[in-house]
């Protein structure tokens, strides 16, 4: 984890009481908590909320009940803070569903509760499940859409300037077939060239620094590099790969209900 990914102890003691008070009031066990917001993504600014998306695991008793309760937990803390909380069992569902845009913080890099067995399983689930065909399409119609806020040699917003480029390294990513897309993106900038990593460091640095919408200077190697390899990759035709064998989910579930339940 990068300096910028960091969370201090004094936050990191105000989620995990928030965890505790929410594992009593459900009378569950959180196994797994991550940020879901640019601080998981890596590039967050200097206002930046914390985003955690939470997964847990209710008594069995709970999942034998004719009509189980909610399975998801929406707590609105605070502008600088939000809980959102799955079951288990939606969230492998979705999972299963392959609705990956619901559940790519699982990729997070910041993470706040983890058992690390549980998270790298589910990690390798989301691998056996990705689509790159669609995926690739996604990322490279959200680079077209955000280029109209960033024209050559203009000024923009770090948000402006992370979003355009997390998406067009995103593309890129998924057209070299490296797998599933990193969450975290300094990862994303991996075998860039020396000078475009160290401009996108000086920004990325900047952001951190300031808040949210805070103009950054002239970016000339990224905005060159991004106007090329939009025209490169518009002309990339990625084919979906072939099905593979779903993952193990009902086993995994009873495993998790099992081990925690």
């Amino acid at each position: 984890m990068s300096v910028i990914n960091k969370v201090s102890s004094e936050i990191m003691e105000i989620i995990e009481r928030s965890l505790e008070q929410i594992e009593e009031s459900l009378d569950s066990r959180i196994i797994l908590a991550l940020d879901s917001g640019p601080r998981g993504g890596g590039a967050p600014c200097l206002d930046s909320p914390h985003r955690v998306q939470f997964v847990y695991v209710h008594r069995l008793d709970w999942y034998l009940q004719l009509i189980p309760g909610a399975d998801l937990v929406e707590l609105p803390v605070s502008d600088d803070f939000t809980l959102t909380g799955w079951d288990i069992g939606r969230l492998l569902k979705t999972m299963k569903n392959e609705d990956a845009e619901k559940t790519s913080w699982l990729r997070s890099a910041v993470t706040y509760r983890v058992d690390t067995d549980v998270l790298t399983r589910l990690r390798s689930f989301s691998v056996r499940s990705m689509r790159p065909a669609s995926d690739y399409l996604r990322e490279l119609d959200l680079a077209q859409k955000l280029l109209g806020g960033w024209k050559l040699g203009s000024t923009t917003t770090s948000a402006e300037f992370i979003d355009a480029m997390r998406a067009i390294l995103a593309a890129r990513w998924i057209a070299d077939k490296r797998g599933v897309v990193p969450g975290d993106f300094s990862m994303l900038c991996d075998g860039l060239d020396e000078d475009l990593c160290s401009e996108i460091d000086v920004l990325i640095d900047a952001n951190a620094a300031a808040p949210k919408g805070a103009p950054v200077p002239p970016s000339p190697r990224s905005q060159v590099f991004f106007l090329a390899e939009l025209q490169r990759l518009r002309n990339v035709d990625i084919e979906e790969s072939e099905q593979m064998e779903l993952p193990p989910f009902d086993h995994f579930y009873a495993e998790l209900i099992r081990r925690f339940g």
